[in-house]
C-alpha cells in the first residue's frame, strides 16, 4: 500500500522532467526557426516544469531572456536575465546578455525620449507656422493686381443684356 504514494510521486517526477526537456527542446527548435513567439511560449512553459531544479530553470530563464530580446521587449529580456542569474548567479553568458540588454534598453528610452520631446516641439512650432503660412497666402491674395485672381477671368466676353 505505501508503494503506490512513492509510485505516483516517481510517476510525477519524471512526467515533469519530460515535460521540461519537451518544452526546452521546443523553444530551442523554435528560437532556431527565428519563430521568437513560440520559443517564448515553450521556453516560459519550461521555466515552470523546471521548478525542481535551478540550473535547468536557470537555463530556461536564459533563453526566455534571448527569446524577448530578440523580440525588441529589451525590458522583459533585462528582468528575465536577473531571474536567471538568481538560479545561476555564476553564468558568464547570461551576465553578457544583462549587461546588453540593460545597455541596449537604456540607449532605446533615451531615443524614445529624445522622439518624444521633438514630437513636442513640432507639435508647438506646427501651429505656429501653419499661422506664418496662412498670413503669406493671404499677404499673397492682397498683392494680386485686378484680373489676377481666380474669380475674375482676364479677357471675359461682356455679359450678355436684356434686350431694349
Amino acid at each position: 500500500m505505501k508503494s503506490k504514494p512513492l509510485l505516483l510521486l516517481l510517476l510525477l517526477v519524471c512526467n515533469l522532467s519530460y515535460a521540461d526537456d519537451t518544452a526546452l527542446s521546443s523553444g530551442i527548435e523554435a528560437y532556431r526557426a527565428e519563430d521568437y513567439t513560440a520559443a517564448t511560449q515553450h521556453f516560459t512553459a519550461a521555466v515552470f516544469a523546471a521548478a525542481p531544479n535551478d540550473t535547468e530553470r536557470a537555463r530556461a530563464l536564459h533563453n526566455l531572456g534571448n527569446s524577448y530580446f530578440q523580440q525588441g521587449d529589451y525590458a522583459a529580456a533585462t528582468q528575465v536575465f536577473r531571474d536567471a542569474l538568481t538560479y545561476n548567479p555564476n553564468q558568464a553568458s547570461t551576465q553578457q546578455n544583462l549587461a546588453l540588454s540593460t545597455e541596449v534598453q537604456a540607449e532605446f528610452e533615451r531615443r524614445l525620449d529624445a522622439g518624444k520631446r521633438a514630437a513636442a516641439d513640432n507639435a508647438s512650432t506646427g501651429a505656429r507656422r501653419e499661422r506664418n503660412t496662412k498670413t503669406l497666402d493671404w499677404d499673397q491674395a492682397s498683392t494680386l493686381t485686378l484680373g489676377e485672381g481666380k474669380d475674375a477671368p482676364v479677357n471675359a466676353p461682356p455679359p450678355d443684356l436684356p434686350p431694349d
